[in-house]
C-alpha cells in the first residue's frame, strides 16, 4: 500500500513474500481507526475509499501518516452490520479513535473475488490449525486488484490473524457470524 499524496493507493508491484506465511510480533502498534455501518457486509456509505481517504486526512493532520511501505489499511469485521477500519500511524496520539494492536500476528495471501472472502477465512483458518495455532481474530487488507477484459474484478487480500497457540479446549472462531451470506 502507498500513500500518494492524499490518496491511499494500492501497490501495483506487490511483495507476495512479504506476506505469505508471515509471522508479526505486535507490540503496542499504533493505528487510528474508523467505523462503518453495514448491511451484510456491505457499506452503507457511497465508497469505501471515502472511509480510507478520511483517516488519511485525519494521519496528515495529526502529522502520524506512514511512509509509504509502511502503510497498513486493515479492516476488521465485526459483524455483518459494522466493521472497522484501522490505518497504522507513526507513534501514538491522543484520539478517542486511537487503538493498539499487540501479540503474534501470521498472515496469508489470497487472490479472488470479493464473494470469496468466507472460503479464504476458512482456509486460513485450516492453514492456522495444521500450525497448531487459533485464530483470536482477524483483520483483511486489500492489496491489489486487476480487471480482466470482461470487466470482473480479481483482488488480492491479506488476511491476518491475531493467534495463540491451540489448546484441547480451544473453540474455533465462527466464520459464518462475519460472512453469513457471502
Amino acid at each position: 500500500m502507498r500513500v500518494e499524496g492524499n490518496t491511499i493507493m494500492l501497490t501495483p508491484q506487490f511483495n507476495r513474500e512479504s506476506w505469505d506465511d508471515v509471522e508479526f510480533v505486535w507490540n503496542h502498534k499504533p493505528f487510528i481507526r474508523s467505523t462503518v455501518s453495514e448491511v451484510m457486509h456491505f457499506p452503507i456509505v457511497d465508497s469505501l475509499e471515502t472511509i480510507n481517504q478520511s483517516l488519511l486526512h485525519k494521519a496528515y493532520q495529526m502529522n502520524v501518516i506512514p511512509n509509504d511501505n509502511e502503510a497498513l489499511l486493515l479492516r476488521h469485521p465485526i459483524s455483518p452490520w459494522k466493521e472497522e477500519v484501522l490505518l497504522s500511524v507513526t507513534k501514538p496520539v491522543d484520539d478517542k479513535d486511537y487503538v493498539e494492536l499487540s501479540g503474534t500476528f501470521r498472515s496469508r495471501v489470497f487472490e479472488g473475488k470479493k464473494t470469496q472472502l468466507r472460503s479464504f477465512f476458512r482456509q486460513m483458518e485450516s492453514f492456522l490449525v495444521g500450525r497448531n495455532e487459533q485464530p483470536l481474530t482477524y483483520y483483511v487488507s486489500k492489496v491489489a486488484s486487476s480487471t480482466d477484459v470482461d470487466g470482473h474484478e480479481t483482488c488480492t487480500y491479506v488476511i491476518i490473524a491475531q493467534v495463540t497457540n491451540l489448546s484441547k479446549d480451544s473453540e474455533p472462531l465462527d466464520i459464518d457470524r462475519w460472512f453469513p451470506f457471502t
